[in-house]
């Protein structure tokens, strides 16, 4: 029983991951579209694009590790 609630809490907080990662990920990209700093403008705006780049990249392969989760955990368990 211990184990089965383990597994809903996984499971729980690993779409609560997944959809928090969407939606920084959405408006990472609607703020590039509408901001008006380019890469080459200052030190700030190329910290700014390279830490956020990183961090969109991360978040990019954690939604491709939680989509393989979740892929594994659609098909029954052989015992």
């Amino acid at each position: 029983v211990i184990l089965e609630i383990s597994s809903q809490f996984l499971i729980f907080f690993s779409l609560f991951s997944f959809i928090l990662a969407w939606t920084f990920i959405s408006l990472q990209i609607k703020e590039f579209r509408i901001m008006g700093l380019s890469i080459n403008d200052s030190v700030y705006s190329s910290l700014f694009f390279f830490l956020t780049g990183l961090h969109f990249f991360h978040l990019l392969v954690g939604l491709f590790l939680c989509c393989l989760f979740f892929y594994g955990c659609s098909f029954p368990v052989k015992k």
